[in-house]
C-alpha cells in the first residue's frame, strides 16, 4: 500500500488536521505556492454584517481556518435525530451564513470548501 506524502489541494493550515491525525506529520504540500495559498475576499464586509461573522470572514494575513465554537448557544447547538442521523440545524444555518458572507465579501462559491472531520456532520 502506497502511502500518501504529497498534497496538491490545501494550505498547511487547512491539511494540518487530517496530517497529524492520518499522516504522522509526514504529508506535504507539492510546492510552497500551494502550502501558502489563501483565499482573496476583494469586498469588504457590508456595514450590516453581524460581528462574529465579520471575523469569521475576515481573511487577515496567514488566517486559513477558522473555528467557530458555538457551545455558548445551549441547546439549539445540540446534534437531534434526524432520517436516520444525527443533524444540526444551528450549526448547518450558521455554516450557510458563513458561505453567504464570504460570497458577499467577493468569494467565488467554487472557491469555498466546508470540511467536516467527523463523516457524521458531512
Amino acid at each position: 500500500m502506497a502511502e500518501l506524502n504529497t498534497q496538491y489541494r490545501m494550505a498547511d493550515d487547512l491539511a494540518k488536521i487530517s496530517n497529524v491525525i492520518s499522516y504522522n506529520g509526514k504529508l506535504l504540500a507539492a510546492t510552497r505556492e500551494v502550502a501558502e495559498r489563501s483565499l482573496h475576499l476583494p469586498h469588504p464586509p457590508p456595514p450590516t454584517m453581524p460581528a462574529w461573522l465579520r471575523a469569521a470572514t475576515d481573511p487577515g494575513p496567514g488566517r486559513r481556518v477558522v473555528m467557530l465554537d458555538t457551545s455558548d448557544v445551549g441547546v439549539l447547538a445540540f446534534e437531534r435525530e434526524g432520517a436516520g442521523k444525527p443533524t444540526n440545524a444551528f450549526e448547518r444555518a450558521v455554516v450557510l451564513d458563513v458561505l453567504r458572507g464570504l460570497v458577499a465579501r467577493g468569494a467565488a462559491p467554487g472557491d469555498c470548501a466546508v470540511l467536516s472531520p467527523y463523516n457524521a456532520q458531512v
